[in-house]
């Protein structure tokens, strides 16, 4: 398309699930083609998102901590697999990056991302996520951690009370579902997005449904590569991933390209 429009979606309920940037127009064309597509729980979180940007000056030798295929215990949670691509996605997106903190397997504790969380600009999440769409506040990713301790290998919404606002301008959940939850009248959804808006950071990247994972690292990489090899903004950045996707022989299809979006400020 000649032209590129940037749209901001607040969708309202079921909407919230609805993958805009595969809808296509009168032409077949898919509307992230024409548009830069960024989305918002609520028009109050916009603004507050627009707020903490303005707040964050851009920095040009961002630290990145980059998380990715924790080693959790197969006896806890017999029915994940290991996500061997999750941990080339976390140690190939880092190694864009001068100044990283990567967590790889049995490093990637609690405890170890907390530290870590507390200094980066960009955190990069390639895991599990667990959600209970009934009970959203159970909602959590999944870190390393000793055997029959679930508690100390899942981070769920209620833990991140813990942590005071963040230095982070952007949050990528790259994992299954990272995105869903329950919606509140006036607030939209709830997932495990909100903790990471309510402690400051304005943009998160997260999705829609399960994603598969090779196809996901190919993603989350050429996105990392966007931003810091074209300057791109992280929207803008997603767009640039997923119109290279479409090339693909083995992952044009828009399910392995149109789950994750951009929540909040294009920063």
């Amino acid at each position: 398309m000649s032209t590129t429009t940037r749209l901001c979606i607040a969708p309202d309920k079921a909407l919230h699930r609805l993958p805009f940037a595969a809808l296509r127009d009168p032409t077949g064309h898919y509307l992230m083609q024409s548009h830069v597509l960024t989305g918002a729980p609520s028009a109050s979180t916009l603004a507050y998102c627009l707020d903490k940007s303005k707040g964050k000056p851009a920095i040009a030798d961002e630290q990145m901590l980059a998380v990715g295929n924790p080693q959790f215990s197969r006896d806890d949670f017999p029915d994940l697999p290991a996500l061997p691509e999750a941990e080339r996605e976390a140690r190939v997106s880092a190694s864009l990056y001068t100044h990283k903190v990567t967590l790889i397997g049995a490093e990637a504790t609690k405890t170890r991302l907390f530290e870590a969380l507390a200094s980066c600009d960009v955190a990069h999440f390639s895991t599990h996520c667990l959600v209970n769409e009934k009970t959203p506040w159970l909602a959590a990713l999944l870190l390393a951690g000793p055997s029959a301790n679930k508690d100390e290998q899942l981070l769920p919404l209620n833990e991140f009370e813990k942590i005071g606002l963040l230095r982070a301008r952007l949050v990528i959940l790259s994992a299954c579902q990272s995105g869903l939850g329950q919606y509140y009248r006036g607030e939209g959804i709830v997932s495990l997005v909100r903790p990471f808006l309510a402690r400051g950071v304005p943009t998160v990247v997260a999705s829609l449904w399960p994603v598969d994972s090779p196809a996901t690292a190919m993603l989350m990489i050429d996105f990392h590569r966007a931003r810091k090899q074209n300057g791109l903004l992280a929207a803008d950045a997603l767009r640039a991933a997923q119109l290279r996707m479409m090339q693909s022989d083995s992952f044009n299809h828009p399910y392995y390209w149109a789950p994750f979006v951009v929540i909040g400020s294009n920063n």
